[in-house]
């Protein structure tokens, strides 16, 4: 009883840090990308307070300026998050 225990309970173990390891590789590859050096609004008129809104709540997901959370590069997140970026 005791041997069927530690060989189930090596299994999972094994099986947990294959998925874990598994779940660190981006399929897609890396999921950065690289800075622009020219920003969305470059040419808008818009005010100074609700230019600051934008790049505040809108700018880190919908620009080339992203900052990439530590959750962005497990899978699953990694690959949702990529694609809402892109």
């Amino acid at each position: 009883m005791i041997k069927i225990f530690k060989k189930v309970f090596l299994g999972a173990g094994a099986a947990a840090i294959v998925a874990a390891g598994g779940s660190l590789i981006h399929p897609f590859g890396a999921s950065n990308t690289p800075a622009s050096s020219q920003t969305i609004l470059r040419e808008a008129q818009i005010d100074p307070e609700t230019l600051a809104i934008v790049q505040r709540a809108c700018q880190n997901c919908h620009s080339q300026n992203t900052e990439w959370s530590w959750y962005s590069h497990i899978a699953p997140v990694s690959r949702l998050i990529a694609r809402d970026v892109q």
